[in-house]
């Protein structure tokens, strides 16, 4: 009888159902953790109802005890129970609150509060990121914690309130710990939505991780204690404290800090408190992932913990108990995230696993690890930790095969062209044998490294906006030191805690890994090209990438072509391209999107004909503004280059964020009056600015009133003010503010800088046109001569791009707007005015009005 040809394409696909049943067979609970993700993502974009939940649960039911095998009928009543498990594990989680929260106490407006609570974390001490401007500036120290609220002070007495509370203190406070009661005097207010388009939305971050109110306070003196910190500190945070304690002690005192904010990082988890530099050279380098304690942090330990058993002999399974007892008291240690959960649960099923002598599951576990993370806290399935850490290791352990055996079938295609050029001969030395050997790990590496990174690179892109371009190599090249500096820091703690004399003598050794290490990531992110910030692509392109690298590493088992994998990757690859390539140019539409940067100023200016400015780039006090707010706008225009960057005049809060802005996106020119160059004489960061202008080989334009810009399709540019310096006067640098008008379409906007008293009547007087759209001058200070200037304008769109909202104006500036159509990014966000033939538009990002967006026809204004 002959046996069937298992080899041919037909047996191939015919078995691929089957393979893929065994697959789904040996790992059970993939399925449910599958159904449950998609549950809780399904449930957060659209609300499923309870009963819903329920009915789809029993649905599911009758079924998975009927079909009780992993495909059909069987695999969708799993996924349907998980589904509705999911949907209503994150519904409890998300959208409950409880009835006594204190977020039912506070309003719109933030409101002054003596709240009482117990400390839920140490107090941290940050200092505000002012970007390229860290060293020119002074950085006062702040602290930042989270209390689990208790009461607040009402009219007639306490009132028990719940919640947790994220409180900020504008200076430091070091005598707070854990499980301490507080008092705090500040302002309780909700997490405020985005102010920019496609800015990160950090109230929808917050209320993921359980915080939906804050707390701000002036002072110190606002916060005090209520008992004995160190006597009601829990025994975990204590023994975490003295972990600390035992790792920093005894370091070099001359040691720069910020290298021991990496030791404390990589040590124990404490990313939060790490240098921002720091933080932005592993991020660029694309090894992350070695600064926060991760999955490869707890691997490192099982490793090292194994081998060291392994060498005196040990049986397994008691090497298993040791490695379980290991990582269970690193995990305790440790910061607790979703890669250290991920790790240590799958670490302690693979130990138990030896214990029990039953077969390896590595999927099996890692579903597992997942199920138990999200049925305690569904939200971290958003956690960018959370996807980078399964995705990450699932590359590793799925697609570092297909990636290899796709470079090996390369090489052996470059080979085999050269085979016949190679004699025929006696067998290789020994010394090519290893040479050969090695080059064989060596492969076998670079498949991992690249699996890792092409894995987590479409999730870096989305979740952080730049991926690192030798991520894969520089994990290869990082991985080692952090790898030394880990055990070095473990046996300065393990010896500080037995034997304090000899974890003296390891303080110098740690601090001086520590040293290098820093500086070792920091030579690696100043190489040329090592990261590519980028717009974030749509999430279906994301999600449609790691499809096709799923079912690259599943290429086998599925019986797929390989040259439908490939049209996959190229066909995303193409989509991502056209997804990062400007925008095509509306010749019917002028753009103008003023920014909501607080105090300060910066306006995104695109023409139809395709060229894009930015009208100021600055805020005041001057937080980094590219990564936050420019960068999501940018992206938003789809604008890759800016032709000119205009900068109003020398006050720190319309050009603070130029060099970080050039840092990142080619300019074309700078646009500046030559009152700008005399007023910078006396800023010491004005000269700096343009110092830098002139080192990156990015030229200044001087303009002054009555230039006449060219280049700008059917759209006119007018510099209105000011004139050139006279030797009889000059002007201060606000009144030498460079006021520009731009008209599209028989329609205009005037964006005036920071203009006082002599400049607004001048141009009130002298304007011959038309101004449909004023952005008030001085974020809308309001000044005797305010209300003539403004009428003397008499636009139809008033603008104020200010930090201080309207419940807080003025009276007077209130009733002079109610004349107008008026706008303040303070309340609404940023703004978005599109001039045409057909009228002019107005919206804002923030939805706080019924009657967004407002439209005015050629004929009339309202």
């Amino acid at each position: 009888m002959t046996a069937p040809d298992t080899t041919s394409p037909a047996a191939t696909e015919a078995a691929a159902p089957d393979r893929l049943a065994n697959a789904l067979a040996t790992a059970p609970l993939l399925l449910p953790a599958i159904g449950m993700a998609a549950g809780i993502a399904i449930d957060a974009h659209w609300a499923i109802p309870t009963s819903l939940c329920l009915t789809l649960f029993l649905a599911g039911m009758p079924l998975l005890t009927r079909y009780r095998d992993h495909t059909g009928a069987g695999a969708a009543a799993i996924m349907l129970a998980s589904l509705a498990v999911g949907a209503m594990l994150h519904h409890n989680a998300y959208r409950r609150i409880a009835a006594d929260h204190c977020v039912r106490y506070t309003d719109a407006e933030p409101i002054p509060v003596c709240l009482t609570g117990r400390l839920v974390t140490d107090p941290m001490l940050t200092r505000p990121d002012y970007g390229a401007l860290n060293r020119s500036l002074p950085r006062p120290a702040r602290s930042r914690f989270l209390v689990e609220a208790e009461s607040l002070e009402g009219a007639t007495g306490p009132i028990t309130v719940s919640g947790l509370v994220r409180v900020h203190v504008r200076e430091p406070l070091l005598r707070l710990r854990t499980g301490g009661r507080v008092r705090m005097v500040g302002r309780l207010y909700r997490p405020p939505p985005p102010d920019n388009v496609g800015q990160r939305d950090w109230r929808l971050h917050s209320r993921r991780a359980g915080v939906l109110v804050g707390l701000s306070c002036e002072h110190a003196a606002s916060v005090t204690r209520l008992d004995n910190m160190r006597a009601s500190a829990g025994w975990l945070v204590s023994l975490r404290r003295h972990a600390r304690g035992f790792l920093l002690d005894a370091v070099d005192p001359t040691t720069d800090s910020a290298s021991l904010t990496l030791l404390d990082a990589v040590i124990l988890g404490q990313r939060s408190a790490v240098e921002t530099t720091i933080n932005d050279a592993f991020v660029a380098t694309g090894t992350v992932h070695l600064l926060c304690v991760s999955g490869v942090h707890v691997g490192m330990l099982a490793g090292v913990v194994w081998s060291i058993v392994a060498l005196f002999g040990c049986p397994r399974r008691q090497a298993a108990i040791l490695v379980i007892v290991a990582v269970l008291a690193y995990a305790g240690l440790a910061e607790p995230n979703p890669p250290i959960l991920r790790a240590t649960i799958t670490t302690t099923l693979l130990c138990v696993s030896l214990l029990l002598r039953r077969p390896v599951q590595i999927t099996n576990w890692l579903a597992a690890s997942a199920l138990l993370i999200l049925i305690v806290r569904p939200t971290d399935l958003f956690n960018a930790g959370f996807q980078l850490s399964f995705i990450t290791l699932a590359g590793v352990l799925y697609l570092s095969r297909a990636v290899h055996d796709t470079g090996r079938q390369l090489l052996l295609v470059r080979r085999a062209s050269f085979a016949h050029l190679t004699p025929p001969g006696p067998p290789p030395p020994l010394a090519i044998r290893l040479a050969r050997a090695s080059a064989r790990r060596l492969g076998s590496l670079l498949a991992v490294a690249v699996a890792a990174w092409l894995a987590g690179a479409p999730l870096a892109l989305y979740h952080f906006g730049q991926i690192g371009t030798w991520g894969w190599l520089n994990s290869l090249l990082v991985t080692p030191l952090v790898g030394v500096l880990m055990l070095a820091g473990f046996a300065k703690l393990i010896a500080s805690a037995l034997w304090p004399s000899l974890g003296a003598l390891l303080g110098p050794v740690v601090a001086w890994l520590s040293t290098v290490t820093d500086a070792w990531v920091r030579l690696l992110a100043d190489v040329p090209g090592v990261a590519v910030v980028l717009a974030s692509p749509p999430l279906w392109l994301v999600m449609a990438t790691l499809v096709v690298l799923g079912l690259w590493a599943a290429r086998r088992m599925l019986a797929i072509p390989g040259h439908v994998i490939a049209i996959g990757l190229c066909a995303c690859l193409v989509a991502g391209v056209f997804w990062h390539l400007p925008s095509r140019p509306n010749n019917d539409e002028l753009r103008v999107r003023i920014l909501a940067v607080g105090n300060g100023s910066a306006t995104v200016i695109r023409l139809p004909n395709g060229r894009a400015m930015l009208y100021d780039v600055g805020r005041y006090p001057p937080y980094e503004l590219y990564r936050s707010t420019l960068a999501p706008a940018l992206a938003a225009e789809r604008i890759r280059r800016l032709d000119a960057v205009v900068l109003s005049h020398a006050n720190l809060d319309h050009y603070s964020g130029l060099l970080d802005l050039a840092d990142h996106v080619p300019i074309g020119e700078v646009w500046l009056t030559s009152h700008f160059f005399v007023h910078s004489r006396t800023s010491r960061i004005a000269t700096r600015i343009l110092a830098e202008l002139d080192r990156r080989g990015i030229a200044i334009r001087i303009v002054h009133a009555g230039d006449q810009i060219t280049g700008t399709g059917n759209t006119t540019i007018e510099i209105v003010w000011p004139p050139p310096p006279e030797a009889s006067y000059t002007l201060d640098a606000n009144d030498a503010s460079l006021v520009l008008r731009l008209s599209h379409g028989g329609r205009s906007i005037l964006l005036c800088g920071d203009i006082e008293e002599h400049p607004q009547k001048r141009l009130a007087e002298e304007m011959t046109h038309d101004v449909d759209v004023l952005v008030l001058p001085h974020h809308g200070s309001f000044k005797p001569w305010t209300a003539r200037f403004v009428r003397g304008v008499a636009p139809a769109f008033a603008i104020r791009s200010s930090g201080t909202r309207n419940s807080h104006n003025p009276l007077a500036l209130n009733e002079l707007m109610s004349e107008y159509a008026y706008f303040n990014t303070a309340d609404v966000g940023s703004i978005l005015v599109r001039l045409s033939l057909n009228g002019i538009t107005v919206s804002h990002t923030k939805k706080v009005s019924p009657i967004s967006p407002h439209v005015v026809k050629p004929t009339k204004y309202p």
